[in-house]
């Protein structure tokens, strides 16, 4: 007896707005993993797997135009892409060699640089504001995630956030002087606010479990989401030293058992790009063939 999944995971692409209305689909359904929005808000830049192939490739879409465009075809998997601030360029990983690690990739001369050697599992996390640094989260010998930073104008790449615990997707606030990131330090995924750089003082922003921190374009709210399936927002105040944070208010709830495998904030703080989950592999009908080793043997 053979069983096996009649067919893959699908999702999409869709703007959702405040109130959690989806707005209407970018591109067609596929197997989506991450996404980012341009600096300008023009296009997004996104990790779309193939199927039949068991590996991923990138593209971006003009949101004007509603056009897409492939960006890497290699034989193996490409993603994770974060934008520099000039929009003409990205650094993704690639597993090119042996363990994904980071790449850089001009998007006007389709130039790609190796930023960092084989090593262990490395993914992109962001790119600071001023373009200086690249923060990326690597898997260590102990089986966690640590975060590094790497300097874009050369050098090697140095701890940033380095525990005993999982730290994980990090983002950049807006003005450069402050991280967003989850740990797993208090015995579940939260999110945690602390100035960059990194002095070792950090402010717990989430209760409840949380995950994926996204900052608005003007700094003034986080957003994550709730591992009670909830979009949160917590209003946020530029202060010194540290940031003044508001309580965190729930937006809206998200439909089924999960929430958004992905999710990015437009310019405007209106809105959100998110990849919404349209069918699960697991939850489809099995096929089963019977006397398989006889159809073999003709």
């Amino acid at each position: 007896m053979l069983a096996y999944q009649s067919r893959g995971s699908l999702n999409r692409l869709a703007w959702v707005d405040r109130a959690g209305t989806e707005l209407g689909p970018v591109g067609p359904a596929g197997l989506y993993q991450r996404l980012r929005i341009s600096p300008d808000g023009k296009s997004v830049v996104f990790d779309r797997g193939e199927p039949r192939m068991g590996t991923g490739d990138m593209w971006v879409t003009d949101l004007e135009r509603g056009v897409e465009t492939r960006l890497t075809s290699d034989p193996g998997s490409e993603g994770g892409a974060a934008w520099l601030p000039t929009g003409h360029a990205v650094v993704f990983q690639a597993d090119r060699g042996g363990p994904p690690h980071l790449f850089r990739k001009d998007l006007l001369t389709g130039k790609e640089d190796e930023l960092t050697p084989v090593a262990t599992f490395q993914e992109p996390l962001d790119i600071s504001p001023d373009g200086q640094w690249a923060a990326f989260q690597r898997r260590t010998d102990r089986g966690t995630n640590d975060i590094d930073k790497l300097p874009l104008a050369g050098g090697k790449p140095s701890p940033l956030l380095d525990s005993r615990f999982d730290e994980a997707d990090l983002r950049f606030s807006p003005d450069g002087r402050s991280i967003a990131f989850v740990s797993d330090e208090s015995g579940r995924y939260e999110v945690y606010v602390a100035p960059f750089p990194f002095t070792g003082a950090k402010t717990r922003v989430s209760a409840g479990g949380a995950y994926q921190p996204r900052w608005s374009r003007d700094g003034r709210e986080l957003f994550y989401q709730s591992s009670d399936r909830h979009l949160v927002a917590v209003a946020v105040r530029a202060a010194t030293p540290t940031l003044e944070l508001g309580s965190p208010a729930p937006l809206f709830s998200f439909e089924g058992r999960l929430g958004w495998a992905n999710f990015d904030v437009a310019p405007d703080g209106k809105r959100f790009l998110a990849i919404t989950r349209v069918l699960f592999a697991n939850e489809q009908p099995l096929s089963v063939v019977l006397n398989w080793t006889a159809d073999v043997k003709r």
